[in-house]
């Protein structure tokens, strides 16, 4: 009663809850409760700085309304990026923000581009940052792509969408 039904409006799109977890699993598919608290935190303070502004209150019952729990997501994301991987792999860091701007899906010749690598050394980098969660494995083995999880992509601006091979 508390949450909207759905996030995004549509037959197709997913229930609030569904929403939440896809929004704080990395890309090995776990999902850390301190994110979803911290998620769920900040919708809180969304939603009060909302209604200090003087906006419209969520309907009925509800606490939060979509746009807060999507307002929410950014800072989970550059908590969940600065303070947890790169705090836990700084040797990543580097390569994690070369994808700044970048489509939230890339392939192995599009990251080599992005990092200037041979096929060998991006595919390293890239495994390895599949094996922290940063990347989702996609495809077969002869064609993988690399999915970006919605818990970074708002820190690194990514863009919905598959990166064009030339």
């Amino acid at each position: 009663r508390i949450f909207p039904n759905q996030i995004d409006p549509g037959s197709r799109k997913s229930e609030t809850i569904r929403w939440l977890i896809t929004r704080v699993t990395d890309g090995t598919q776990q999902m850390a409760p301190r994110e979803l608290i911290h998620l769920l935190n900040e919708a809180k303070d969304k939603q009060i700085k909302s209604l200090e502004l003087g906006e419209s209150i969520p309907e009925g019952e509800l606490l939060f309304s979509p746009t807060a729990l999507k307002k929410a997501l950014p800072e989970v994301s550059r908590v969940r990026l600065e303070q947890t991987i790169f705090a836990e792999y700084p040797d990543m860091k580097s390569w994690i923000l070369k994808l700044e701007g970048e489509k939230a899906t890339q392939t192995t010749d599009t990251l080599q581009k992005i990092w200037n690598l041979n096929v060998v050394e991006t595919e390293k980098v890239a495994s390895s940052l599949a094996g922290i969660g940063v990347f989702e494995i996609r495809g077969d083995k002869k064609n993988p792509q690399y999915w970006v999880p919605f818990i970074y992509r708002p820190r690194l601006n990514l863009i919905q969408g598959k990166a064009e091979e030339d």
